[in-house]
Order: C-alpha cells, then structure tokens, then sequence
C-alpha cells in the first residue's frame, strides 16, 4: 500500500516538476501576439494607404473635370452633338471615379474619428435623379433595367454629400450582383419624421452568416467573381454614414431570392428613430 502511495507521489511531483506545457503555452501566446501585431500593422499601412490615395487622386480628377467642361463648351458652340454626347459619357466616368476618391476621404475621416455630417435641406428625389443618372451607363452595360418610384416631395436636413454617398453604394451593389435582373429604388414616407428608401436587386442572394458580416471593413462576399471590382468599403462607409445621421440601414435577403437593403432616415437627425 505504502509502495503504490509512494509512486503516484513520485509521478505527481515530477508532473509539478516538468516545465514543457506552460513552456510551449508561452510560445503559443508569444505567437499568437506577434500575429496580431502584424495584422494591426497590415490593417494600419492598408488605412495610410487609401488616405495617400484619395487625396492624389482628387487632383487630377479636378484637372480632368474643367477640360471636359470646356470640350463640352466647344461641342456646343460648333454645333457637335456626337462631340456633347461623348463629353456627356465621359463626364460621368470621371464623377464616379471622383465618388470613389471621396468614398476613400470619408473612410480616413472616419478612421480618425473627425467625420461630421454637415446639414443641410436636400430634396431626395433629385439625389435620386442624380444617381440613377450617374448609373446608367453601368446599368446598360450590364443589361440591367432601373425601376424608380421615389416621393418627389421628400426632403430632410441630411449631409447631401454623405447620403448620396450611400445612395451610389447601394446603386452600385446591385447592378453589379443583380444578375442583369431590374433593380428596384423606392423612396416614401412611413412617418412624418422620416423617410425609407429601398433597394432591390435580382442576384444570388446571401446567406444568414454573410449578412452579418456585409457591413464589415474590407469584407467582399463575391471578391473572386470575374469582373467585380470594389475596396469592399461601400457597404461599412454607407452603414457608418447612415448611423451618423441617427438613421438606419439592414439588408433582407435569401440564396436565390435577391437582396433588399432598407435605409431609415430621420428628417431632422437629432430626432432618434427606430426601423419600421
């Protein structure tokens, strides 16, 4: 008895004595640090990275933009409307090359937490007007027909720069995953204190896992899929942008039934409004 006794003390203290589990528990750790340490970094050097670039982009954007207006001017004077048709195409390439310069300057902004909407009266259904407008070419290209049933009476106090930011980014989704299927944008009051824009598309749908995630940072849920380009931004920017106005953003969508996103907008944004 006394011998058994003696042993599994024995084999106790040398299990006490043996450092190899908290040695190898450290290095673990210590690895384990160490890769977040680089993934800090990656994710800082890819923000440093947009910030350059937005802003050496927004130069010659600038440049491009006045010459295309004195080649419009130059179409109209001598009477050239193949010349104003092509300067009318290209002026819209150039503003949706300016959207995403400044889609990048408000991600920096945010990043550095100094983004602030600055208010003021917009009239929705032009910014409507406006993106659909922006769209077309991009929507022809992709055979895809744009349905729109807005509430011309619609305004609110919003920072027009930032919803039509998010108009643009939802727009953009789904004509390029809409499967070439018609796109729905629709635009009402269900309150006197706030409007709802909807946007519908026709595509592959998404799963419960990945709408939890579409509006994270950098998160492209078709990133492999052949000629869709994209920062994997649009979505995180127009959620933040949207929460800074006091409003709301979700998406409702199925595998094989298509997408809706469902944008909530306080008329005045110091009111406090819940989803419908």
């Amino acid at each position: 008895m006394d011998s058994r006794v003696d042993g599994e003390t024995s084999r106790s203290a040398r299990a006490v004595d043996d450092p190899l589990p908290e040695v190898v528990e450290a290095d673990r750790l210590a690895e384990a640090l160490r890769e977040l340490a680089a993934s800090r970094e990656a994710v800082q050097a890819r923000d440093d990275f947009l910030s350059i670039a937005a802003h050496e982009l927004r130069n010659p954007l600038q440049s491009l933009s006045l010459q295309l207006a004195a080649l419009a001017r130059i179409a109209e004077r001598d009477g050239s409307e193949e010349l104003a048709r092509l300067a009318e195409r290209t002026r819209r390439t150039v503003r949706l090359f300016a959207r995403r310069a400044t889609m990048l300057l408000d991600v920096d902004r945010i990043n550095r937490g100094v983004h602030r909407p600055e208010l003021e009266t917009v009239e929705l259904g032009a910014l409507v007007d406006e993106a659909v407008e922006l769209h077309d070419d991009a929507a022809r290209h992709h055979g895809v027909e744009l349905r729109v049933r807005v509430d011309r009476s619609l305004r609110g106090r919003w920072d027009r720069g930032a919803i039509d930011q998010v108009l643009n980014n939802l727009l953009s989704n789904a004509i390029k995953y809409g499967a070439g299927r018609p796109v729905e944008l629709e635009a009402e009051s269900p309150a006197p204190d706030r409007v709802r824009i909807r946007v519908r598309d026709g595509g592959p749908g998404i799963t419960a896992g990945d709408r939890r995630r579409i509006f994270e940072r950098f998160e492209r849920l078709w990133a492999g899929r052949a000629g869709v380009e994209g920062f994997g931004l649009g979505l995180w920017l127009a959620h933040r942008l949207v929460l800074a106005h006091g409003g709301t953003i979700e998406i409702r969508s199925e595998p094989g039934r298509g997408s809706e996103f469902i944008l909530v907008l306080p008329v005045d944004p110091a009111l406090r409004i819940h989803p419908t």
